[in-house]
């Protein structure tokens, strides 16, 4: 799962700069690692239940002849996607809480690491589902104008 772009700088920005944190923000950080885990495992639960989904109305609809799998198949396509930022954040939360325990940097700039991961990858897919709402607006939009 290593990405060249999200690990640039890894390694040099954790040796070179030693941020010493309060005892109380390595509280918080540890905290945040800890919720930030429990969301993640929720996530997993999550998309299992959607694979889950798609693997049962498979099941259940290919006993009609009209059956087309593309239900089962976009349920599994979306509990692939959403498999992604649910493992982003729940490794965010178990380095970040690894980091705030043993003082490390280097676990710290990982865990930092996964949370862009996940931010990245969430902010690109509300861009994607911002733009199909627009392009569904336009097509509606399109083919209202021609019934008039």
């Amino acid at each position: 799962m290593e990405n060249p772009i999200l690990d640039a700088g890894i390694s040099a920005n954790a040796d070179s700069q030693n941020t010493k944190l309060s005892d109380i923000d390595r509280e918080y950080l540890h905290s945040a690692g800890g919720w930030a885990k429990f969301l993640g495992i929720i996530g997993f639960i999550g998309c299992g239940l959607i694979v889950l989904g798609g693997i049962v109305s498979f099941v259940t609809l290919s006993r009609y002849s009209s059956f087309s799998p593309l239900l089962a198949i976009i349920y599994l396509i979306f509990g692939g996607i959403a498999f992604l930022p649910c493992l982003y954040l729940f490794n965010f939360g178990s380095k970040m809480q690894d980091a705030s325990r043993y003082e490390d940097g280097f676990t710290t700039s990982e865990a930092f690491r996964y949370l862009r991961a996940y931010f990245r990858f969430s902010g690109i897919m509300i861009i994607v589902v911002l733009s199909l709402y627009l392009l569904f607006i336009l097509l509606m939009v399109a083919g209202l104008s021609r019934m008039l």
